[in-house]
């Protein structure tokens, strides 16, 4: 995917007073808001540079050990399907026998996965490829939607400075923790369906797909990635470092693949400005420019797929959304994380930040560093070992999953 400079704002701005003005700098804030983010605010169509660099793959085996390279990824055929006149894949089929991976992995597998790929010697910096910021797509979607987040959950995440390097770990917000409680059956079922999907339109290397077999997550594909995201200003550019989960590749051309499920979608609608959003923001961060979509119907039976390019996603809904204002607030928000940190949090403290649902304000609070188990022992003390002053204050184990099922 090519480097994309979003939105162009010609109009002369004093910077540094929209900046002062926008983190309420002048305007005695709460002690803990830590930033508001509004898509209004002419600071976030500033234009900004951001480019997804794809550094390497890797995939988590039943044990969710760390394995390099591309052995368990699964491929879209384009020929055995430009074949077939008739879909009909229900995906409801196996729901029964489920087996979905746990949700509270922390960043147990991105640590894991640097820890493989660190040769001897090498600093924290240097193994994530002088990265400012270090966490999963998922952490930086959040992010990237808030200024137009609306019957949201909300995020909370907590922090932690390691060696010139911030970790970012998400946590449950207690509109999770509630939507959870109540246990959906609608909601479970939409997990499992497009889990299920998969299934019907990727395939291991020279197989066809398998339809039959229990359908389970323990055996995950992913990319990793880094990102610079650069304001076309004085402000210093801010560099992320992150792993996104991958659905499959084309097996044309090697490239990532998006894969979706959703009913018919009337774009006139409010919930479909939203919706494409999501996967538009998903997709870019993992440097995919096309998604595949399996129309269903309300029981989960996909009569129909099509591709949709991300370029028709961003141009049907340039009225609804920008990108460029995503990206600024991604770095906004970080960027207000880093200096507050640097400023603010002592040696054995983490920084916990959290917007409620349907807020654009972000609240920081400060709590010991032994309260989340964000970094490993291991981890600590192979970037350690070797330093002057060695910052192994925070030494959870690291998190192995039981075998459960649910």
């Amino acid at each position: 995917m090519s480097n994309i400079t979003f939105n162009s704002f010609s109009q002369p701005l004093l910077l540094d007073q929209m900046i002062k003005h926008h983190f309420h700098e002048n305007n005695f804030p709460p002690p803990n808001l830590l930033c508001e983010i509004s898509r209004d605010s002419p600071l976030l169509r500033q234009p900004i540079d951001a480019k997804p660099i794809h550094i390497s793959d890797f995939w988590l085996d039943r044990q969710r050990n760390v394995n390099i390279g591309r052995e368990a990824f699964k491929y879209y055929d384009h020929q055995s399907f430009a074949s077939k006149k008739k879909l009909d894949f229900n995906l409801s089929d196996g729901i029964a026998t489920f087996d979905p991976r746990p949700l509270d992995e922390g960043l147990t597998n991105i640590l894991s996965y640097i820890l493989k790929i660190t040769q001897p010697n090498t600093s924290l910096k240097q193994a994530v490829s002088n990265a400012d910021f270090v966490c999963f797509r998922g952490t930086l979607t959040d992010l990237a939607l808030t200024p137009y987040s609306k019957n949201d959950t909300g995020f909370k995440f907590v922090i932690l400075k390691f060696h010139g390097v911030f970790f970012i770990m998400q946590l449950d917000t207690d509109a999770i923790l509630e939507e959870r409680a109540k246990g959906s059956t609608r909601l479970k079922r939409l997990t499992y369906w497009g889990q299920k999907f998969e299934t019907f339109i990727f395939a291991a290397k020279g197989e066809i797909p398998d339809t039959k077999s229990p359908v389970s997550t323990w055996i995950e594909t992913l990319g990793c990635f880094s990102m610079t995201l650069s304001p076309r200003t004085l402000e210093r550019p801010l560099n992320v470092f992150y792993v996104a989960e991958v659905d499959g590749l084309d097996k044309s051309t090697g490239k990532y693949i998006e894969a979706k499920t959703t009913t018919k979608v009337d774009f006139t609608k409010p919930y479909a400005a939203k919706k494409s959003l999501r996967w538009w923001i998903q997709s870019y961060f993992a440097g995919i420019d096309k998604i595949i979509l399996g129309t269903r119907s309300y029981n989960g039976i996909v009569k129909k797929l099509e591709w949709i390019k991300l370029r028709d996603i961003q141009h049907k809904y340039r009225l609804h959304w920008d990108p460029n204002v995503c990206m600024q607030s991604v770095y906004r928000i970080l960027e207000s994380v880093r200096n507050f940190y640097d400023r603010n949090v002592e040696n054995g403290e983490m920084l916990v930040i959290e917007r409620k649902p349907n807020s654009k304000s972000i609240h920081s609070s400060k709590v010991s560093a032994k309260k989340y188990p964000v970094l490993s022992s291991e981890f600590c003390k192979l970037f350690d070992r070797g330093q002057a002053n060695p910052q192994s204050f925070n030494q959870g184990e690291s998190w192995r999953p039981k075998k459960e099922k649910l």
